[in-house]
């Protein structure tokens, strides 16, 4: 295994492909907003904002992938493994807050 003592001491564009790197493997958008979840089919539709834009996935079992993070954060789960930050669930705007808590 190798380990860099110093990354500032690298080349820059070597430096810059592992930045990218590891931004690509730590990729783990916060939700701003949920607009809207189309729940009447399976998987379920989710519709939010996050800190990166707006963006729809499907969830397939929100029993299971809607989880709790301490007392307010929450993580969801989409059905190709992506995971969506909620670090406090009540700095939502109401709406969203009353969307999440039909699967808390």
């Amino acid at each position: 295994m190798l380990s860099i003592e110093d990354p500032r001491l690298l080349p820059t564009d070597l430096r810059r492909i592992i930045d990218e790197e590891l931004a690509r493997s730590e990729f783990m958008p916060v939700v701003v907003r949920i607009q809207r979840v189309l729940a009447d089919r399976n998987p379920s539709q989710w519709q939010i904002v996050t800190d990166r834009g707006p963006t729809a996935f499907l969830m397939e079992d929100a029993d299971n992938d809607v989880r709790r993070l301490g007392p307010a954060g929450i993580l969801l789960v989409d059905t190709h493994g992506v995971r969506y930050l909620i670090p406090d669930t009540r700095r939502l705007d109401a709406a969203s807050r009353r969307i999440l808590d039909r699967y808390l």
